[in-house]
């Protein structure tokens, strides 16, 4: 999310301030999938049990995708196991079913120092992740700049700044726009050199496979994970440059067939569950970026648990 002289410039000060959780990850607990005997019943119950951890949104409730609706209109969201939707089915038990996934990535907050840091923090929680942890001021001070100048018209209309695909455009502890995918490669590769991941302009379904053998996704989006009508252009030195004051990146830690898992550096909080159809259209807005890491181990691990619940047969995961 973007800093500027309006209402979103309100919106943000009033955000909850959340300090930085610098631990590098917590403990999951991997959920048993249990067969009924009666009626043959697959449980599709998912249990995230952290080691330490009080936030009510790291914890998932028992759930079967029947396909009903929460209070955001999100399908899927009321998911009780019982006989009538989950009876036994030779057929619905031959199909390959996809396994959600969630990894344990400690939280980072970009505030209250890094007001448009939601890049540096998002990649600051996946060097953590792959067990090469470097601070997200350090990240700030390192990272790829385009010191081209402000420049406005009488209006206050912006006609003249940088190139986020050259480097962070304007100040990230003040008025500031971001970066983007490229220089983002760069900055990694500066740190674990030849490790970087350009993931941009692949399917979502390689970002969830990505997730899926236990590294996280750095992914561009809105900061409000929903398409956005608010879009300006300027000129760069490389030309014209369109772009959203909503934009943002998160960490995407986990997926299921309705939603996704992010660590959100403007909240600080670790697992937020986003309406998965929403976000992708979001993402797509932003030109599908996304880097991550090769796994990177440590002692011939990296130190990575997932959580693999089983889900309902015949459950399907669309790709983007």
């Amino acid at each position: 999310m973007r800093k500027v002289p309006n209402a979103n410039a309100s919106a943000l000060a009033t955000a909850k301030k959340t300090s930085d959780k610098e631990t590098t990850r917590e403990t999951c607990r991997t959920p048993r999938a249990r067969q009924v005997a009666a009626g043959w019943v697959l449980s599709a119950t998912l249990t995230l049990a952290l080691g330490g951890c009080s936030d009510p949104e790291m914890k998932f409730r028992s759930r079967s995708f029947a396909g009903a609706t929460d209070a955001t209109g999100a399908p899927g969201a009321t998911m009780t196991t019982s006989a009538a939707n989950t009876a036994f089915s030779p057929h619905a038990l031959q199909q390959p079913h996809p396994k959600p996934v969630l990894l344990c990535v400690a939280p980072l907050s970009q505030k209250p120092e890094l007001q448009n840091g939601c890049e540096v923090t998002s990649l600051a929680m996946l060097l953590t992740a792959v067990n090469r942890p470097v601070d997200k001021m350090t990240l700030a001070k390192m990272q790829p700049q385009d010191p081209t100048p402000l420049v406005r018209d009488k209006s206050g209309k912006i006609l003249k700044w940088g190139n986020p695909n050259r480097g962070f455009v304007g100040k990230v502890d003040g008025y500031g726009y971001g970066l983007y995918h490229e220089p983002a490669v760069s900055l990694l590769n500066h740190i674990v050199p030849g490790q970087a991941v350009d993931l941009t302009g692949q399917p979502f379904s390689v970002l969830t496979q990505t997730v899926d053998r236990g590294v996280p996704v750095v992914v561009w989006t809105t900061a409000t994970f929903h398409p956005t009508l608010s879009w300006v252009t300027w000129e760069s030195p490389d030309g014209p440059v369109r772009a959203t004051f909503q934009e943002h990146a998160v960490l995407l830690v986990g997926y299921d067939p309705h939603f996704v898992y992010v660590n959100d550096p403007l909240t600080g909080k670790a697992a937020q569950r986003l309406n998965r159809s929403s976000f992708i259209a979001a993402w797509r807005q932003l030109g599908r970026q996304a880097v991550t890491l090769k796994r990177l181990p440590v002692n011939g691990s990296s130190g990575e648990q997932r959580v693999q619940p089983e889900v309902s047969p015949g459950a399907r995961i669309p790709d983007a």
